[in-house]
């Protein structure tokens, strides 16, 4: 069985199959190592036998699906996913703790330039310029500073392109071309053109 044909959905084994084979590299162990953890799992398979089951050249039995989930730390239900959505849900997941790592980092900031702001008043401190300046940062200023950066890298990107040959230009330019995107690529890339992170034509 093989995924060569765009238009092939691939079965819950398959899909098994390839999870087991990312799983068991995350973890850096080779189709030995899996064979060793299965072991006292009351599972005996040998290196080869993995390595055909991996290659989706032999079916694998439930009870070893099983015994396989469980040495790699997942479950059978979750393995047998297309790994496209579970990296997507996993980046997701990454994303959102992102965000609230943001968003409490901001609220950090905010009660600092209170408490700042606060013992200053209380002993007749005068701010320099530069003091103000950091008690009165908000979240538009910290945006504005990221778009600074985002566009200085753009920049950078930019000299290291004109140095390519024009067709490996071509090649790049179309992978960044909002027109090849779908409908959510062209939203994401619209709300960053809102937002400073990137220029309309980049």
């Amino acid at each position: 069985m093989t995924n060569d044909d765009r238009g092939h959905v691939p079965t819950p084994e398959e899909n098994f199959c390839v999870n087991m084979k990312l799983l068991r590299e995350s973890k850096g162990w080779s189709q030995a190592d899996l064979a060793e953890a299965l072991r006292p799992l009351g599972l005996d398979l040998h290196r080869q036998t993995i390595q055909k089951i991996e290659s989706l050249i032999r079916p694998v039995k439930l009870n070893e699906a099983h015994a396989i989930a469980q040495a790699l730390g997942d479950h059978v239900d979750e393995m047998v996913s297309s790994p496209a959505l579970r990296f997507m849900s996993d980046e997701l997941t990454d994303l959102d703790d992102k965000i609230v790592t943001a968003q409490k980092a901001l609220e950090e900031v905010y009660s600092a330039q209170r408490q700042i702001a606060f013992l200053m008043d209380a002993n007749g401190h005068e701010p320099s310029e530069g003091d103000l300046e950091l008690l009165t940062t908000s979240h538009e200023n910290i945006q504005e500073t990221v778009a600074m950066r985002f566009r200085h890298q753009r920049r950078t990107y930019a000299s290291m392109l004109a140095e390519l040959p024009e067709d490996e230009r071509a090649g790049l330019r179309a992978t960044r071309d909002l027109q090849t995107m779908g409908p959510i690529g062209r939203r994401v890339i619209e709300k960053q053109v809102e937002l400073g992170l990137q220029g309309p034509d980049e």
